[in-house]
């Protein structure tokens, strides 16, 4: 446990893993509802207990017997994921228990519905029920849900969460907290075990009726001001910290309030600016920090932490340091708010460290080297360290840029591979193969989206197979910087990452269902740069095709790229990138490709639409809307029809081709006939043709492809062309056939 526990948080946090019927207040019910927003429950008859109380207070109550549960979602994108995971788009459902935890007016309500609390011994399904319940927000391991304990032990008004099933193993758990940007959710079971994940979620009945909800940043308990860290790294990589909060209090009669801090770290102390202690909580292996405010001065404080231990660690061979965490290293209130930092490191003089924003000074004093930055506001925070070699790179139209590289590891690991038998893998000048594909993949986004704020960059390795973004520094895998691949795949991904500063960073995804805006739009990025780059389109379209049939085998099962963060599954996780980051891409592809001159294959409508996105929401947040209402504005026409099928539909044409041609005086009248199928009836899509007549050229038709048949006469043709081909160069996301003509 924590060096300085909490009684009161121990009463709570013990309290809620050893919830159990209370055998003196039960009651027999019938006849009994409960409606809490869109949700109905229905207690048809059977035995009501309340919960044993936690310090006092009641807090849940467990029923045992028949019952129905209904809800309707208000959203038709929350109606398609019941329909996709049960089958219909308003829920209603039996169940022969439930489980209740409430902080609101639950516990009165009862008290009036039924006869007076008396005696009654649970029978041992109420018992079994409460266990199930408490195996979703409770561990053998001290971990308890923060997002039902935070409401729990402040008695924070307004929470009611029912985990309610038919069949023990497969339970489904409603919920409505008004301390979550979208406060009513349904869930059910994952599958990998017994934690709980969303089937649809959204705001308050109340909210759509006024056509407003809160702010995202509006839940905030308190608001950090900025911070002041300092960090040190000693000989055996082992971590002492010390991080200063200056913060207001927003909610005063909010006293617990839960950080996050990577749970190798321990808690060494935590003290108010005056150097008073202050009470806290850290159950074992858990990332969750528990503050006691009860003490803050209400108007503004500082808030100081110290913590140490093992978070970093040699691996690769020795040859690289990989951090335990890239974000909770320090005490992290929540993510979203952007805040200052001040920043010192002590490192022994081996080892290389960078981190967000601005080095200010660098000194080396016995081995150790000391080094202090600041930063401008920033969302996220992180730091990497290694035995780094500097490779500077200052050219025009570009940020100067620093790229961090172990040389010698890189060199040794090649040369390893090479001893066992197999290619040796180094290639040489990767330092400045990556910094010239950095610096041309920032010229072509200055060129296409606007000037970034950023006038310094440094990209630096990761002992790991993915890449990282953050203001003015990116971390790419270590794996881009020992080779390149020939298909372009490392281009695009550095260019990726890059991307982020415009998209993800400079301009922010107001909530999760808008990420498409940082990850789509830097996946189709890094896309759109390798073809420029390259100066062939072959890169391009091969990425386009290699993600089509990944796409496709998930059609109509996985959720809308519009659900952002919520397409992982449990049963699917791949399901994010293929959505988010592919699909997403792909959403951008077609919207250029409708908007290409198809005579000149001139892109510059496309183009002013992304640099008008960027340039309209640089410094602040965007949604999928906003950027529907800048297509709009850009195009001159409504759009909403394109961004209901591609962002909040999941539904994936099959298009199959049909022709004929026919001799006329003066030329040939051809005719097409497509099948449109596996979409809604008013799906509708513009599509090119290819018409190619050899030597003669080639020229493209679109097609306004508008119902489950469309048959078109294209305009007289000189003469028959040697091919016709139906959505060329992967121009929309499709399944494509062909079929012969019948009239």
């Amino acid at each position: 446990m924590a060096a300085q526990d909490s009684a009161e948080f121990s009463i709570w946090h013990q309290g809620l893993r050893d919830l159990r019927p209370d055998p003196t207040r039960g009651a027999e019910v019938q006849g009994l509802t409960l409606t809490r927003d869109a949700g109905t429950f229905r207690f048809l008859n059977g035995q009501i207990h309340l919960l044993e109380p936690i310090d006092g207070r009641t807090i849940g109550a467990v029923f045992v017997g028949q019952g129905l549960f209904e809800m309707a979602a208000p959203e038709a994108v929350e109606q398609d994921q019941l329909r996709r995971t049960y089958g219909v788009a308003a829920v209603a459902t039996p169940f022969r228990a439930a489980v209740l935890l409430f902080t609101d007016s639950t516990a009165s309500e009862l008290d009036e519905a039924l006869p007076a609390w008396a005696p009654l011994e649970p029978d041992r399904d109420a018992e079994r029920e409460v266990r199930e319940a408490r195996d979703y927000f409770t561990d053998g391991d001290g971990w308890v849900d923060r997002k039902l304990m935070l409401p729990l032990i402040n008695e924070g008004p307004g929470l009611f969460y029912a985990h309610f099933s038919e069949d023990r193993g497969d339970p489904m758990i409603f919920s409505v907290d008004p301390l979550v940007f979208e406060e009513v959710s349904l869930s059910q079971r994952t599958d990998r075990g017994k934690r709980r994940e969303v089937v649809a979620q959204f705001h308050r009945q109340a909210d759509y009726a006024t056509g407003t909800s809160a702010q995202q940043e509006d839940l905030d308990l308190i608001r950090i001001t900025s911070y002041d860290i300092e960090t040190s790294i000693e000989g055996n990589l082992d971590l002492v910290g010390r991080a200063t909060a200056t913060l207001l209090r927003l909610a005063p009669t909010y006293d617990w309030i839960p950080f996050s801090l990577f749970d190798e770290l321990e808690v060494d102390s935590i003290r108010w600016g005056d150097g008073s202690p202050v009470d806290f909580y850290r159950a074992d292996d858990t990332s969750d920090l528990w503050v006691d405010f009860s003490t803050a001065d209400v108007d503004g404080s500082q808030l100081t932490f110290h913590y140490s231990g093992d978070m970093l660690e040699k691996v690769q061979r020795q040859l690289w340091i990989a951090l335990g965490t890239h974000t909770t290293w320090y005490p992290v209130y929540e993510f979203g708010r952007e805040i200052p930092y001040s920043l010192t490191f002590h490192v022994p003089d081996q080892y290389v460290v960078t981190t967000v924003g601005t080095k200010l000074s660098q000194s080396t004093d016995d081995d150790v080297t000391t080094s202090e930055w600041r930063t401008a506001p920033v969302r996220l925070l992180t730091f990497n360290i290694g035995e780094f070699d500097d490779f500077v790179s200052e050219v025009e139209d570009a940020p100067n840029l620093s790229v961090l590289i172990n040389e010698q590891a890189h060199r040794s690991y090649g040369a390893s591979v090479s001893q066992r038998g197999g290619l040796l893998l180094t290639q040489q000048n990767m330092a400045e193969t990556v910094a010239r594909d950095l610096t041309n993949s920032f010229r072509f986004y200055n060129e296409v989206y606007g000037l970034t704020t950023v006038q310094d960059f440094v990209a630096t390795e990761i002992p790991y197979s993915h890449g990282e973004a953050y203001r003015g520094l990116i971390m790419l895998a270590w794996s881009t910087f020992q080779w390149s691949s020939e298909k372009g795949f490392d281009d695009m991904f550095r260019a990726h990452e890059v991307a982020h500063q415009w998209c993800g960073i400079s301009v922010r995804p107001a909530t999760y269902r808008d990420w498409w805006l940082a990850e789509g739009f830097s996946e189709f990025s890094g896309w759109w740069y390798a073809a420029r780059a390259f100066g062939s389109i072959d890169m391009y379209h091969r990425r386009l095709k290699e993600t089509r049939e990944d796409i496709l085998d998930r059609r109509d099962e996985s959720a809308p790229v519009g659900l952002g963060q919520r397409t992982r599954s449990s049963k699917h996780p791949e399901d994010y990138q293929l959505m988010v980051y592919y699909k997403g891409a792909w959403v951008l592809h077609m919207l250029r490709t409708m908007l290409t001159d198809p005579d000149t294959g001139n892109d510059d409508l496309f183009t002013e639409i992304m640099h008008t996105f960027y340039t309209d929401h640089l410094g602040g947040m965007a949604t999928t809307r906003q950027c529907q209402q800048t297509v709009e504005q850009v195009v001159g026409a409504e759009m909403g029809w394109f961004f209901d099928q591609w962002i909040y539909g999941s539904s994936i044409p099959t298009y199959t081709f049909s022709h004929t041609f026919t001799d006329e005086p003066g030329g040939v009248k051809a005719t097409v006939r497509i099948r449109q199928e596996n979409v809604p009836e008013d799906f509708r899509m513009i599509v090119p043709i290819l018409l190619d007549f050899g030597d003669e050229g080639s020229a493209l038709v679109p097609v306004n492809v508008v119902s489950p048949v469309t048959e078109v006469e294209l305009p007289l043709l000189p003469r028959e062309p040697d091919d016709i081909v139906f959505n060329p160069y992967e121009s929309v996301l499709a399944e494509t056939k062909t079929e012969r003509w019948r009239n």
